[in-house]
């Protein structure tokens, strides 16, 4: 059975962060992000529409679930993810204002943003993934290895070392 440990060289990045850091600070710049964005919303509030509230849903609860690592709200992240990245590639070729762009420019704007979406579903897909190993190591409590702190095992409730168990025996013949 292989024991999970946090500090494995396989949960470290490329940059040297450890797989927990990186998506906190990604998901800084995301708040970030979003703040200039409901400021800018407060400033003209025609151009709310329900593309933002549901991102500005989706980075609260990434953000919730990152510090407070919770699986299952990384999950629901990445499938909002997912349904941003289609957005953008559909408004890349939809909206007017790209369309007067130069070809060129276009399909260097749709790599840049796929690389960064693509990045970014990498990302938490690796963090939840290393929350999933964490959450399902499951060991026994009597094989259970006890740490040494000085602290008894968590599966001894009372101090049973000077107990001697013995069964008196008889037979009737």
């Amino acid at each position: 059975m292989v024991i999970f440990t946090e500090d494995d060289q396989k949960y470290v990045h490329s940059c040297g962060c450890h797989v927990r850091r990186l998506p906190k600070v990604v998901t800084n710049v995301n708040c970030a992000i979003m703040t200039l964005i409901v400021l800018m919303v407060l400033y003209n509030p025609r151009s709310f529409n329900w593309l933002i509230f549901s991102s500005i849903i989706a980075t609260g609860a990434s953000a919730y679930s990152v510090y407070n690592e919770l699986r299952y709200g990384i999950i629901g992240y990445l499938a909002a993810l997912v349904l941003f990245c289609s957005n953008e590639v559909y408004q890349l070729f939809s909206h007017p204002v790209y369309q007067n762009w130069s070809p060129g420019l276009v399909t260097f704007t749709l790599l840049v943003v796929l690389a960064l979406y693509l990045y970014q579903i990498w990302l938490f897909y690796c963090f939840q993934d290393f929350l999933r190993k964490k959450q399902t190591e499951v060991t026994l409590p009597m094989t259970r290895i006890p740490r040494n702190n000085g602290s008894p095992p968590a599966y001894e409730p009372f101090m049973t070392q000077n107990v001697v168990h013995t069964r008196k025996v008889s037979f009737v013949m």
